[in-house]
């Protein structure tokens, strides 16, 4: 009986210390794995202001693994086979609030950003263009979220975010026939719209999750 209680303690000790908090903490560095599946490198690097205020600079850029997973899914939808390439990358800058008033620490988070990404994306058939999309977009996102931070440094948070893209410049060309076989049905037209970066209009909705995994100290 004593070994289990002397065990008891040491644990409970042992959570106690993982979850201490950290008042020193001023940065923040992280990446978002969820999208790294799926072909998107984005990283951030926070920096305590006061115990209020962060500023949160996001770093994103595509690999060509997701332009692979945009072709198929096109694939889907035509029975066609496509080659891809995109260059895609950006920067911005948030202001995050710490809700909390307690610095980095555990608390809910509020963060307006602005951020800008350049872009362009070719889908091809048989050597045929069938997208050609260049644009330059200025992005307005509202985030909230969750941040743990444990005392060995781990830094975890999950959040939402909402907004919109304006195309500052939006260069984009659609093969007439693929816009034609795709505008028959809504998924199909919304899949080349909204995820191949090959709407012409000025405007797009953002809207997400994400989950960040980093360090702290």
């Amino acid at each position: 009986m004593k070994n289990y209680l002397l065990a008891g303690i040491l644990a409970i000790n042992i959570v106690t210390v993982a979850w201490a908090q950290n008042d020193e903490r001023t940065m923040v560095v992280a990446i978002q794995p969820g999208k790294a599946v799926m072909g998107t490198l984005a990283l951030s690097y926070q920096h305590k202001i006061n115990d209020f205020l962060a500023i949160n600079v996001p770093v994103f850029g595509l690999t060509n693994l997701g332009p692979s997973y945009m072709a198929k899914g096109l694939s889907l939808f035509t029975g066609d086979k496509y080659d891809s390439s995109l260059w895609f990358g950006g920067l911005g800058l948030g202001a995050r609030f710490l809700l909390n008033n307690n610095g980095f620490n555990d608390g809910f988070y509020l963060e307006p950003r602005l951020s800008a990404s350049y872009s362009k994306y070719n889908v091809n058939k048989d050597s045929a263009g069938m997208i050609d999309s260049k644009r330059v977009t200025i992005h307005g996102t509202l985030a909230f979220g969750y941040s743990w931070f444990f005392n060995s440094g781990v830094y975890l948070s999950p959040g939402i975010e909402v907004g919109a893209g304006f195309h500052a410049y939006n260069d984009t060309k659609i093969d007439p026939n693929l816009t034609a076989r795709l505008d028959k049905e809504f998924f199909s037209k919304y899949y080349t719209k909204y995820m191949m970066w090959a709407e012409d209009g000025r405007w797009r909705p953002d809207f997400g999750c994400n989950m960040s995994i980093g360090y702290s100290w």
